[in-house]
């Protein structure tokens, strides 16, 4: 085996997935959110979590694990959404709808 894979081998693998995944669920939510509370939703949702997974991942030192999630989930969903999401509409005002005790 090459000396330079040797590195990639020690990582914990199970949490680079799991963050790598949430790195896509966390896009996908600030990407489906209203234009006009993107930047609400970039304050509230994704520097907080960001924020928490560096922390988490400083803790545990398994920083290179979190490099390379974001490197895998920024690449996921980039490929996801040129290939499905970018056909879907985004949503403004006009088209959501809120569900009250009359309907």
């Amino acid at each position: 085996m090459p000396d330079f894979l040797l590195p990639l081998l020690a990582r914990n693998w199970n949490l680079t997935l799991l963050l790598s995944i949430s790195h896509v669920i966390i896009l996908y939510a600030w990407l489906r959110a209203e234009r006009k509370g993107r930047w609400l939703s970039v304050f509230f949702l994704v520097l907080p979590m960001w924020y928490l997974m560096y922390r988490l991942a400083r803790w545990r030192l398994q920083l290179p694990e979190l490099a390379i999630s974001f490197g895998l989930g920024g690449g996921v969903y980039l490929l996801w959404h040129v290939l499905y999401l970018r056909n879907i509409p985004l949503p403004n005002s006009d088209n959501i709808q809120v569900w009250g005790q009359e309907n």
